[in-house]
């Protein structure tokens, strides 16, 4: 999947999410785009047979736009996109696609001002997914929509502890998923470092909790 930058197909750089410090760049074409697509399809869609084109799904994590801007940080070279965001894409075949965390310009310029970086500048919407839960719960059953979170590990983690501070639980049976990818338990993720977090007492909490 490495493809020359003076190809004819050449249609980008794919940057990794920089967990070691420095980012690998790796050349991609139509082809390549295609077939990270079709693995995320496979991993995150077929594999979880269930009816995704109703699906309204709830992604922790920066949409893939911002994705590929957060990238610029990280290298000079153009033109580029986040590795991560080839998968989040496939969120974008569904009925509706909203993502938890956004950017913030009140944070912006505060950050700017205080520490002449964009760190900081955004916001996680918590409340809007427990908002988006009951709304739906609130509909007759016949035309209530399939609910799914995903993301990463790391902030599920967080929400679903915030959920049981303010004791709030559901009971959604299969019309709810939680798609994780893209490793993190090890407790590093990106650029971020937290404490390592244990499959089985997630999965747990997230039974508890939906």
């Amino acid at each position: 999947m490495k493809i020359p930058v003076d190809s004819p197909n050449f249609e980008y750089w794919n940057v990794s999410s920089v967990t070691s410090g420095q980012p690998s760049l790796v050349g991609v074409d139509k082809n390549d785009t295609e077939f990270l697509f079709q693995i995320a399809k496979k991993c995150f869609l077929d594999f979880i047979p269930r009816d995704w084109e109703r699906a309204h799904i709830h992604m922790f994590s920066p949409s893939d736009k911002m994705l590929d801007r957060i990238v610029m940080r990280y290298t000079n070279v153009t033109p580029a996109k986040n590795f991560s965001s080839n998968f989040y894409r496939v969120a974008n075949t569904m009925a509706t696609v909203k993502y938890v965390i956004a950017f913030s310009l009140r944070k912006a310029i505060k950050a700017i001002l205080k520490t002449r970086s964009l760190v900081g500048a955004f916001d996680v919407r918590f409340n809007s997914v427990l908002e988006a839960i009951d709304k739906n719960l609130s509909k007759p059953e016949s035309k209530r929509n399939y609910i799914a979170i995903g993301g990463g590990c790391q902030l599920i983690k967080s929400f679903v502890g915030i959920m049981r501070q303010k004791q709030v639980s559901y009971n959604l049976g299969t019309e709810f998923d939680v798609v994780i990818g893209g490793g993190g338990w090890d407790g590093y993720k990106a650029q971020l470092k937290y404490e390592p977090i244990d499959k089985g007492q997630f999965v747990e909490s997230i039974i508890n909790q939906f």
